[in-house]
C-alpha cells in the first residue's frame, strides 16, 4: 500500500509540473510559473529557438549566450527585465525572451 502512495504522489507531482509549463499567452501567465516552471520554460523556449525554429540570426545569438555563459537564471531576468515596460505584458515569454536576448547579444548581430 505504501508503494501505491508514493507512486501516485510522484505521478501527481510529474503531471502538476508539466501543467505547469503548458502554454503561457503573456506577464500573467508567466508570474503564476513556478521559479522551476520559469526555469524550464526559458531553457525548453531557448532549445527550441536555437536549434529547431527558424529564427533570424539564431547562430548569433546562440554564440552570444555561450561566450556570456547565460543560464536559465539569467534567461529568467531577461524575460522579467522585458516585462518592466507595461506596455510589453500582453507579449507571451518565448516573445520576450527572444527580443531580450537579441537586445542582449546586439554586438553579435551587428554585421558592421
Amino acid at each position: 500500500m505504501k508503494h501505491v502512495t508514493l507512486t501516485t504522489i510522484a505521478l501527481s507531482t510529474i503531471l502538476a509540473s508539466q501543467a505547469e509549463a503548458g502554454f503561457v499567452k503573456n506577464r500573467s501567465g508567466w508570474e503564476e510559473l513556478t521559479p522551476d516552471a520559469q526555469s524550464g520554460y526559458v531553457m525548453g523556449a531557448y532549445d527550441w529557438m536555437s536549434q529547431v525554429a527558424p529564427v533570424e540570426d539564431n547562430l548569433s545569438i546562440h554564440n552570444c549566450v555561450i561566450n556570456i555563459g547565460f543560464n536559465s537564471s539569467d534567461m529568467i531576468e531577461v524575460v522579467n527585465n522585458f516585462y518592466s515596460d507595461l506596455s510589453k505584458w500582453e507579449a507571451p515569454p518565448f516573445q520576450a525572451l527572444l527580443l531580450g536576448l537579441r537586445k542582449v547579444c546586439s554586438k553579435y548581430l551587428s554585421n558592421d
